[in-house]
């Protein structure tokens, strides 16, 4: 039972990874299951309604409420089987998930930044591409609570350090964290508000401090595919050097599409960075697109799910970069971005344990010839959730 309520993130938010290849039910389907739910919590079936509350989560994670009547229908279980005579009142709770992992690999140019970064933050374009192999350790704990019937709060922390045989851009400790609120419309859909902090330590001793505001508005009547829109905000800072001192804005939109083949979304952002001192370049458009695909894949180990991604990024700077590159020419940026990863079930002995298997390629492409690079990286090694 311990490790079912541990277990209850990672069903909500890797839920396309999990799924059988079982129909996802239409939205006539997911009432009646949910109906049928509600009859067996009023009969005291808790564990019959656990099974088909945990299968609703697994078929249609983003079904409204299905992922909180889950969670009181365990913690009813949990009293009954310890004290049957006790009386039920779902106490305030805090649901967590936390991560542990470390990863072996390398590739031909590790003077690059955190995979998840989104190349906000600026690295020194004239460092070589240094070719290597390391270590990656990193850990994400995140938890939930309700606040109120409608509004829920999210909190989350995250590490990531990596260790190479190189030195200078390939080393680095990444720490970032934050809280997001979502709350739930009458209407269904949900608006949420967002702040991040982020830091990032080079092995050179460069230091990068980042702060993100997000806002979000989702429509949530659909069970198959749900827009989402918003707007981003991110102020940076470099430690003892302010020319690459920003303020990023920027409009957000996504679509995110469940169907029998797995998970799909498309993203799209377009925004302005704003120069805050006498940056090269002064400010800068940029455009960003993603498209993602997630799904279950049984083809070599049973249970086994396969993410794949499709990134391109577009900047180009609104004055001359340099008197010395190009005749001072306006700096232009297109860099592709492809990459997959494949994690495998070892154990759900002391936590959910999996193996995963990383690559990725980007290319960069630029009017500067300084700007260019190539980079193709791999990575393989072991997580363990709670």
């Amino acid at each position: 039972m311990q490790v079912r309520t541990r277990l209850i993130f990672l069903f909500m938010l890797l839920s396309p990874f999990w799924l059988h290849a079982e129909p996802i039910p239409d939205a006539e389907e997911i009432k009646q299951l949910l109906s049928h739910s509600q009859q067996l919590i009023s009969a005291e079936h808790y564990q019959e309604a656990a099974d088909l509350l945990e299968r609703l989560l697994m078929l249609a994670p983003d079904t409204e409420g299905v992922a909180d009547a889950y969670q009181q229908v365990l913690q009813r279980l949990a009293l009954q089987q310890s004290d049957p005579q006790l009386v039920l009142e779902p106490p305030p709770k805090w649901n967590t998930l936390a991560i542990l992992g470390a990863k072996i690999g390398g590739g031909n140019n590790l003077n690059r930044g955190p995979k998840y970064q989104q190349g906000i933050l600026e690295l020194a374009k004239n460092q070589q591409p240094q070719a290597g192999y390391g270590l990656e350790t990193y850990g994400n704990f995140q938890a939930n609570t309700l606040l109120g019937n409608a509004t829920q709060l999210n909190l989350h922390t995250q590490f990531q350090q990596r260790s190479t045989n190189r030195y200078n851009f390939t080393d680095y400790i990444n720490l970032n964290g934050g809280f997001n609120l979502q709350h739930a419309l009458n209407n269904q859909d949900q608006i949420s508000l967002a702040l991040y902090g982020n830091f990032i330590r080079y092995d050179n001793g460069s230091q990068y401090y980042a702060v993100d505001v997000q806002s979000r508005y989702r429509w949530r009547r659909s069970n198959i595919c749900q827009p989402q829109i918003g707007v981003d905000l991110q102020w940076q800072h470099q430690l003892n050097n302010n020319i690459f001192d920003q303020l990023y804005t920027s409009l957000h939109t996504s679509l995110h599409c469940q169907f029998s083949t797995g998970l799909y979304s498309l993203e799209l952002g377009t925004g302005n960075a704003w120069a805050l001192h006498d940056n090269p370049g002064g400010n800068q458009a940029r455009l960003n697109t993603q498209i993602t695909h997630t799904l279950q894949n049984n083809w070599i180990i049973d249970h086994a799910n396969l993410s794949s991604y499709l990134r391109f990024n577009y900047q180009h700077d609104q004055t001359g970069y340099s008197p010395i590159l190009n005749n001072n020419a306006i700096r232009r940026l297109q860099r592709l971005s492809i990459g997959s990863q494949y994690r495998w079930p070892i154990s759900r002995r002391y936590g959910y344990w999996s193996g995963v298997f990383s690559i990725s390629w980007q290319r960069q492409y630029s009017n500067i010839q300084l700007f260019e690079f190539n980079s193709l990286e791999s990575w393989i090694g072991i997580e363990v959730v709670w």
